[in-house]
């Protein structure tokens, strides 16, 4: 148990050294910019696109640790040989990545399946086993596979927490979103009785302005008239 527990401590150890920490970081940034994302809109859904693109990931970092035991020594292709585990499990990666590519892009497995398959979490953290198992090179040990598997669910467990806060927090900014909008619309509602009721106003002094002048006119047409009848009178 003590040595299993070294072991984990070994690769987590090995994560934060350069050369790994620059191929793990990008992993570990997607990852929770993609829980946060899902978190936010959960109303959205990933489709063959993405899990095609997710897929893409296992082919690059299986080309790239590939590249890693091809510079390790001097002698180049001999290292394949020299590090068979490491090598094994690189081209084990890029074959998974080629595999799974293949049914995101052909549309052969039902999409219920291949969202698991193909999500983030799953591709990136497969990717972040073969990363540290490589790195090693150690070579193969079921000491290493039971460290990784245990790592690999630990940060599957820490990934779902994360999700906790999320939620909690994106509930939150809708909720105060929502306010802001019932709050806007009250002032709009406000904004437009305020404008009935000038238009009311407005409305109520032209009318008294028409009418008065209508009352004018007419007490000009009768003065007018009354004129008219004393001056035919005069004629007569």
């Amino acid at each position: 148990m003590v040595i299993l527990i070294d072991k984990i401590f070994y690769f987590l150890r090995l994560t934060l050294e350069a050369d790994v920490l620059w191929n793990v970081l990008p992993l570990a940034i997607a990852t929770v910019l993609i829980i946060a994302y899902f978190e936010r809109y959960k109303g959205e859904e990933m489709g063959w696109n993405t899990y095609f693109a997710n897929s893409l990931v296992l082919l690059f970092v299986s080309i790239s640790l590939l590249r890693f035991i091809y510079n390790t020594d001097s002698e180049g292709l001999i290292n394949f040989a020299d590090y068979g585990a490491e090598s094994i499990a690189c081209v084990a990666l890029l074959g998974l990545g080629i595999l799974i590519s293949n049914f995101n892009f052909s549309h052969l497995l039902p999409e219920r399946f291949v969202r698991y398959i193909s999500s983030p979490l799953t591709i990136n953290l497969i990717a972040y086993a073969i990363i540290l198992f490589v790195y090693s090179l150690e070579g193969f040990s079921w000491l290493a596979v039971a460290s990784l598997v245990i790592i690999v669910i630990l940060l599957v467990v820490i990934f779902e927490l994360i999700k906790l806060p999320l939620n909690i927090f994106f509930k939150y900014v809708k909720k105060e979103k929502e306010k802001e909008e019932i709050q806007s619309i009250k002032e709009q509602r406000f904004q437009i009785d305020e404008l009935k009721r000038t238009l009311q106003h407005r409305k109520n002094v032209l009318n008294r302005v028409i009418l008065r002048e209508i009352e004018r006119k007419r007490k000009k047409a009768i003065k007018e008239k009354k004129i008219l009848k004393i001056s035919g009178k005069m004629h007569k």
